[in-house]
């Protein structure tokens, strides 16, 4: 099923599917985009009514754009159901609630496909906001998902969030740690393509950064101690 989405000011019709696009298809592909030309603005107008656009700049800023991917995944889930939508589609999806947007789109990522700022927030929805927050600012998030390997294999992101929001070891702030680890499992995982891997098998080696990592920073704490 194909969307609307402006290209260089003209309006176009684009598909993950391979072959043909029917007039039906287009057809639908207008609905669609009609439908979201009323819907996106309707979250817009909530996220300001709540003072979530307010946090733009901010250091809470992670609230505006982790609501704004509960918003996504509700109206996203909402125009499957009404259209029959395949979930291969959820990117070209995302790229035309991008071109509905206004208040939101100062994002200039957001033309993308695969890194735009949308798919982060509908990535990091998923998870528990709490634990988001507990473990690193919105920055570091994005830092984060910039990895093409962690973007591919969701299991990482999964098992990152759950292992990030431990008490850092001593000498590292909350943030620093949270990068620390980042950094060492996209080292780790640079030429390795995780998807082949069976989950306990992945969940196995990201556990072995991490502790490869603690006695490295435990280590380094005690000859810095040990030296003054």
């Amino acid at each position: 099923m194909p969307f609307v989405i402006q290209q260089y000011g003209a309006k176009v019709y684009l598909t993950e599917r391979k072959g043909h696009l029917t007039r039906t298809d287009k057809e639908i592909a207008d609905e669609i985009d009609e439908f979201l030309g009323h819907a996106v603005p309707r979250i817009e107008e909530k996220l300001s009514r709540e003072g979530l656009l307010a946090l733009r700049g901010k250091d809470g800023v992670i609230r505006l754009w982790y609501e704004t991917g509960l918003e996504l995944r509700r109206l996203w889930g909402e125009v499957t159901r009404r259209f029959g939508l395949p979930d291969t589609e959820l990117k070209l999806f995302l790229r035309a609630v991008h071109d509905h947007a206004k208040a939101l789109k100062a994002d200039s990522r957001s033309d993308r496909l695969s890194n735009s700022y949308f798919y982060y927030c509908y990535l990091l929805a998923e998870f528990p906001r709490s634990l988001l927050e507990s473990a690193g600012n919105w920055t570091a998030w994005v830092e984060f998902l910039d990895s093409p390997r962690v973007r591919d294999d969701r299991r990482i992101l999964e098992w990152f969030v759950t292992k990030s929001p431990v008490a850092p070891p001593t000498g590292y702030t909350k943030l620093k740690w949270f990068r620390a680890i980042m950094r060492s499992i996209r080292d780790r995982f640079r030429e390795i393509d995780t998807t082949m891997l069976s989950e306990s098998e992945l969940f196995e080696k990201l556990d072995e950064v991490l502790r490869k990592l603690e006695s490295k920073s435990s280590l380094g704490g005690l000859i810095k101690a040990e030296s003054q």
